[in-house]
């Protein structure tokens, strides 16, 4: 499947495929409607990465994904920072990020990304 799914939704997955009543507290979803070929619900995808550094202000990276592109923002700064075409470039080589071809979908996912941050 080229579903969107993430490492959270293995949990409720599992305890889907045991027939046992999914955590309140877990926030993945289960991914057997999505393997029965229903689709998976998701849009999109955040994650957030912290830099490892001496410094006691290291970098946070925090990114959204659908299913054509992935943008990354660079917290402290508020900047983006990637924006790449996961179905024209699925190995991220080229950093599309001010390209004007895809000025809007660089807005959409930034006004996306910092709603999540709530920052919107």
């Amino acid at each position: 499947s080229d579903a969107l799914a993430a490492l959270i939704d293995v949990g409720p997955t599992l305890l889907d495929a045991a027939d046992a009543s999914p955590l309140p507290e877990v926030s993945g979803r289960s991914l057997l409607p999505t393997l029965s070929g229903g689709p998976s619900g998701r849009e999109c995808l955040f994650s957030e990465i912290q830099k490892q550094s001496r410094k006691a202000e290291a970098p946070t990276f925090r990114s959204v994904r659908n299913q054509r592109y992935r943008l990354t923002l660079e917290t402290s700064t508020d900047t983006p920072c990637e924006l790449f075409d996961l179905q024209e470039d699925p190995h991220e080589q080229d950093n599309r990020l001010g390209d004007p071809a895809l000025a809007v979908q660089q807005a959409e996912l930034t006004a996306q990304l910092r709603e999540c941050m709530g920052q919107a």
